[in-house]
């Protein structure tokens, strides 16, 4: 059984700024991997030392319209297709219009609002950003692909009535529901059944799969990521099914690279 979540927040538009900023002039392999800007960027420390950095322009970038305008948690790759990076630094789709489905291409300027600090390709959409004091060595991952296996499902929050002896299966791992991605990292995401009442997919047991390696799964007992994490998984604990001290409910996933996600 697949679960894939939709995006369903409205995306608050942010008006272009009035003049590029510029990272073509220190970045060079500037290239679009799945839905992240990727490229190789000038530290500051001379003139030929180089980082890798990205950026994550779904959370960025929204469709209105068959028009790409910026907007936070904007999710434009829900309804354009075939984007490239054109000119260096511009986003090119062809996105759909609510009157006449993918025939309309649309360019937005990334420079607009993505610069180059001390080689970090970061965003200021959501205002000033802050410049990691240390770089990661771990390049993007040619696959970007995760998988999360639950195993013991049941339902939370416990104390609901709802949820008292509801129980969907008692898998192992290897044959539980399955949340999947191919390439989107995950602030603090869980599963609500699409019912009125409050239901999650709740788990005693989690099998993680990322082939290219390059991410961090940390695993909550609460639907706000709030307390400390219950397991954390990296590149070398993967594909292994984990038993829990506590059911867990949430997640996040987060990029080892350099990365604005």
């Amino acid at each position: 059984m697949l679960f894939v979540l939709a995006s369903i927040a409205g995306a608050a538009l942010v008006a272009a700024a009035p003049t590029a900023k510029g990272f073509t002039k220190e970045c060079t392999d500037i290239e679009l991997r799945g839905r992240w800007l990727v490229a190789n960027c000038l530290t500051g420390a001379d003139a030929t030392t180089r980082i890798q950095s990205t950026v994550f322009l779904h959370d960025k970038v929204t469709n209105s319209e068959a028009t790409l305008k910026w907007a936070v948690n904007g999710a434009y790759a829900n309804s354009c297709r075939n984007c490239q990076i054109i000119n260096g630094a511009s986003l090119n789709c062809i996105c759909d219009h609510s009157a006449n489905r993918f025939n309309e291409n649309t360019t937005l300027n990334l420079e607009e609002h993505i610069s180059n600090y001390n080689g970090h390709l970061l965003s200021d959409l959501a205002g000033p950003p802050i410049v990691p004091s240390t770089s990661s060595a771990m390049k993007i991952p040619s696959d970007l692909s995760w998988a999360l296996s639950f195993g013991n499902t049941s339902c939370y929050p416990p104390e609901e009535d709802i949820c008292k002896g509801y129980t969907i299966g008692q898998q192992p791992c290897p044959s539980s529901p399955t949340w999947s991605s191919n390439g989107d990292p995950a602030n603090c995401s869980s599963f609500h059944w699409p019912v009125a009442v409050p239901v999650w997919q709740s788990f005693y047991s989690l099998k993680i799969d990322a082939p290219g390696l390059g991410w961090e799964f940390q695993i909550y007992d609460n639907v706000d990521c709030k307390s400390n994490p219950i397991l954390t998984v990296g590149p070398k604990d993967l594909a292994k099914c984990n038993p829990l001290s506590k059911a867990g409910v949430a997640w996040t996933v987060k990029p080892l690279w350099n990365a604005d996600p």
